[in-house]
């Protein structure tokens, strides 16, 4: 391994001399010695890797065959290179070949290898830093942060880096989140160091913690950005006790969370953007203000053998007013624990003075089941769920399943298979029909044994919406939205389904509702995204886009998207960059097919010449009458568009609001009405 790396990054790339390789290698060895075991080191890398992995240049040079050997520190350093800070940095996970060690080498190599590391750590440090002073001069404050505390990871118990973060910090507003990072810096620096902080950053701290309470927190709490009224994030509870409780303690959190989402005129942010504060140091008013609510639900669970004790505290964020306390302490059961999710409800809504229907109050009561393990096997599900992972899909499908042999009548159990089938099928891991079926037969047992369950509602609206029944999918959605209006995922999904059905305006409208309820959602963020790229914002959809991106970076459709928008804003060149080699099955070839629009924009005809013949070879309709459009061939793209049965959601976007120069002699055509009428019956709106 240590040869393999040598050969590959060692500087000036290219052939590497015989004897220099046996110095570094085999510094104890005779000349013959050496010599023999370089030939067999390589002989062993051709062996593994193809014979024309390592290449001579005479008798004494060689090197390996870079144009088959792929290697992420490599593209790192190209990507960086070609200006593409961000893609660079989804590949660099961590420092080269970390605490790699090989014994009775020369100490030149080892010297090598600690340069190198500290070259490519720079290198992700200096990227990390210009993304975050870019988004700083877009007024990107959030962007810039993130980028900013990246960078400063690179360089582990740096202070001047810490001192450049402070300063970013401070300048873009973010002066409690400076004093937070220099208290945590401090801590690491006495405890893995012994050393006490330089004057020159205690000074800075002491110049921010003045600004802060004096103009900064004031204007935060102040300031032009309204907090909600009658809003509420439950942060994550405290897990206090044996480890094994960690599920558990997320099941009594989530339950709360969703037994608020009932509650009509209550907003409640989404589970999935509270999670963010679990463990966090933050002061209740920093998390109000970040996720623009008035007040804070927080506690701790403490779990033993035989009983569970609650503890929970409702806050004012903005005067960090408390304005009820409870202690619960029960025997584990599952009743009780539900009892104790009720009451908490109940209570929440008597302090904010909100009066609970009878239908409201029914929801509230709800005993999901009656088998405690049944109910730890549901959470655990949930945990691999909200990954959005084919693995995390299976992984969660597995433990719904064992919920439900637990319980048969746990409804909620019934709903998560289902879920989970529909996730597979829905970003493309496992498309056939049997698995909606399967799906399906699930959903509509859980509604005969809870007529009024709103997650079966909207799982039945996203099987629909799988099925391509728009009509039946939106009413699906609209009741499970009348059973819990605070519910993030449902408005979500319907944005999703308005925008399949050609209504823009009401996709952005859902699309707001539901980063308003989940702000930290990838899955909410990128889709608010993409209704603003179809409303025609294009800079707010790049910026929430990144935004996107920076939540969640191993999720290829925030990359997708980006690559998108920056089509439709002329970036040809970078749209083209960006997609390249993506993987976003839900699209098909969707990127390959951007990627060679993009080319063609910049004059490679022949780019879009072997792309359709590659769509042409799969039978692929759309993307070939999409190259033949985009090189004005337009009765060749009518006849390929005629051809196609069902539209699926890519093409039907794409149909709907892309490309405008490219299809505007499609749709101008008056016999574009005949593909549009085929296009409407695939989605249930029309029958002609």
């Amino acid at each position: 391994m240590a040869l393999f790396t040598y050969l590959l990054l060692a500087r000036p790339r290219g052939f590497h001399r015989r004897d220099k390789l046996t110095a570094l290698f085999w510094p104890e060895f005779s000349q013959k010695s050496a010599r023999n075991a370089l030939s067999n080191m390589l002989y062993q890398i051709r062996n593994s890797l193809g014979k024309e992995s390592v290449l001579n240049r005479g008798t004494e040079e060689v090197s390996l065959n870079s144009d088959i050997i792929r290697c992420d520190a490599l593209a790192f350093e190209e990507l960086i290179h070609e200006g593409h800070p961000t893609r660079a940095l989804n590949l660099y996970k961590d420092d080269l070949l970390t605490s790699f060690h090989v014994s009775e080498v020369s100490n030149n190599f080892t010297d090598w290898l600690e340069s190198e590391r500290d070259r490519l750590r720079q290198m992700a440090f200096d990227a990390s830093w210009s993304l975050a002073e870019k988004a700083e001069k877009s007024g990107k404050p959030d962007i810039a942060q993130t980028w900013g505390k990246k960078a400063v990871l690179y360089m582990d118990f740096s202070e001047d880096a810490c001192i450049r973060l402070l300063k970013l910090l401070d300048r873009i507003g973010h002066s409690t989140e400076a004093l937070k990072v220099y208290q945590e810096f401090v801590q690491q620096l006495k405890k893995k160091w012994e050393l006490e902080p330089s004057d020159d950053i205690v000074k800075l701290f002491e110049k921010i913690k003045a600004g802060v309470n004096t103009n900064s927190l004031s204007a935060a709490v102040n300031g032009s950005d309204k907090i909600q009224q009658r809003s509420i994030a439950v942060i994550p509870f405290e897990n206090i006790g044996a480890e094994k409780t960690s599920i558990f303690t997320g099941g009594i959190h989530g339950e709360i969370v969703t037994r608020l989402t009932g509650l009509s005129g209550l907003q409640v942010i989404s589970r999935t953007s509270v999670k963010k504060y679990a463990d966090s140091n933050k002061s209740i008013s920093e998390i109000g203000r970040e996720l623009n609510v008035e007040y804070i639900l927080e506690g701790e669970v403490q779990e033993t053998e035989k009983e569970v004790r609650v503890n929970v505290r409702l806050v004012n964020s903005r005067n960090d007013r408390q304005l009820w306390a409870s202690d619960f302490r029960r025997k584990i059961t599952a009743h009780n624990l539900f009892q104790i999710q009720s009451l908490v409800t109940k209570k929440i809504a008597g302090a904010l003075q909100a009066t609970l229907s009878p239908k409201e109050k029914a929801l509230v009561e709800e005993r999901p089941t009656s088998q405690i393990d049944a109910y730890r096997l549901y959470m655990q599900g949930w945990s691999w769920i909200e990954q959005r992972t084919e693995k995390g899909m299976r992984r969660g499908l597995d433990y719904f399943r064992e919920a439900a042999d637990k319980d048969a009548f746990f409804s909620l159990a019934l709903v998560g298979q289902a879920l989970a089938l529909l996730g597979l099928h829905g970003y493309g891991h496992q498309t056939s029909d049997e698995i909606l079926l399967e799906a399906e037969d699930l959903i509509n047992r859980a509604l005969d044994q809870d007529p009024d369950l709103a997650e079966a509602f909207a799982a039945r609206g996203l099987l629909l919406t799988g099925k391509q029944k728009g009509p039946d999918a939106e009413e699906a959605l609209k009741q499970a939205l009348e059973l819990r209006p605070g519910h993030a995922n449902t408005h979500n999904k319907l944005s999703w389904l308005y925008q399949l059905l050609g209504k823009p305006t009401e996709a952005l409208k859902y699309a707001k509702n539901a980063v308003e309820l989940d702000p930290f959602s990838p899955e909410a963020v990128i889709n608010l995204s993409f209704s603003c790229l179809i409303n025609g914002d294009l800079e707010k959809a790049l910026q929430h886009a990144e935004r996107a991106y920076s939540l969640q970076s191993t999720w290829q459709t925030t990359l997708f998207y980006q690559g998108l928008i920056q089509y439709h804003r002329g970036r040809y060149r970078e749209a083209g960059k960006i997609v390249k080699n993506l993987s976003v099955p839900w699209t098909g070839d969707g990127p390959l097919a951007l990627q060679a629009l993009s080319e063609m924009k910049t004059g490679n005809i022949k780019s879009a010449e072997r792309v359709i013949a590659k769509f042409k070879r799969q039978n692929d309709h759309f993307h070939t009458g999409l190259m033949h459009a985009a090189l004005g061939e337009n009765e060749k793209a009518f006849n390929l568009f005629k051809a196609i049965e069902t539209w699926r959601p890519w093409p039907v976007h794409a149909m709907y609001y892309l490309f405008p120069k490219i299809l505007q002699g499609i749709r101008t055509d008056p016999a574009y009405g005949k593909i549009f009428n085929n296009l409407k019956r695939s989605w249930g709106l029309t029958t002609e």
